[in-house]
């Protein structure tokens, strides 16, 4: 009886071994999970050659992260949203109202939200509800708990859409039922 209580402790106390860990999705991955949500959506907006991202960032966030994601976006050139191919600009976060402002100027559908304090995602948020283009990210928090429309939860290989529905009502999204019949949904 000694023999398999003891063995059994020690895993219990220590874990299990770290190749256990489902690896998290890449952002390539997660980006290419949110585009093809965003490709099953009826969104509003101006209508351009192409389907303006906006990847929105303070100046805490590293010009390696933002650099990161402009890349991810890059690798996926071929996908199209809205019948439109995708490009990006970068836009660093001042005020709402500037951003507001260059959001217009760039024709901007849709908002990537990086990494940043809650103040200025609540700010952020301000600008695509007030101009009704989607908002974006890859922190699970900020669409779950801030009100950002779309997200995606990275664990495991295979990333999962989530969708705020509160918020796809103040940005004037509609989802098709497959997405959230599938998808994290919340209120």
């Amino acid at each position: 009886m000694k023999r398999i209580v003891i063995p059994f402790f020690l895993v219990s106390c220590l874990g299990f071994p770290a190749s256990a860990k489902k690896p998290a999705a890449s952002l390539d991955t997660q980006l290419g999970v949110l585009l093809e949500a965003l490709g099953r959506c009826q969104l509003t907006g101006s209508a351009g050659k192409t389907f303006v991202i906006a990847i929105v960032h303070d100046n805490s966030v590293s010009s390696e992260t933002v650099e990161a994601v402009k890349t991810a976006f890059g690798k996926l050139k071929g996908k199209q949203v809205d019948g439109k191919s995708i490009s990006t600009v970068v836009i660093p976060f001042e005020n709402s109202k500037d951003l507001t402002r260059k959001l217009r100027l760039t024709r901007a559908r849709g908002v990537f939200i990086t990494e940043n304090n809650e103040k200025i995602v609540r700010e952020v948020l301000v600008a695509t509800r007030a101009l009704k283009i989607i908002s974006m990210s890859n922190v699970p928090d900020y669409v779950h708990w801030l009100g950002v429309t779309l997200g995606v939860e990275a664990e495991g290989r295979k990333p999962k859409v989530m969708v705020n529905l509160a918020s796809c009502q103040h940005e004037k999204i509609t989802f098709d039922e497959s997405i959230l019949a599938n998808a994290s949904v919340y209120f």
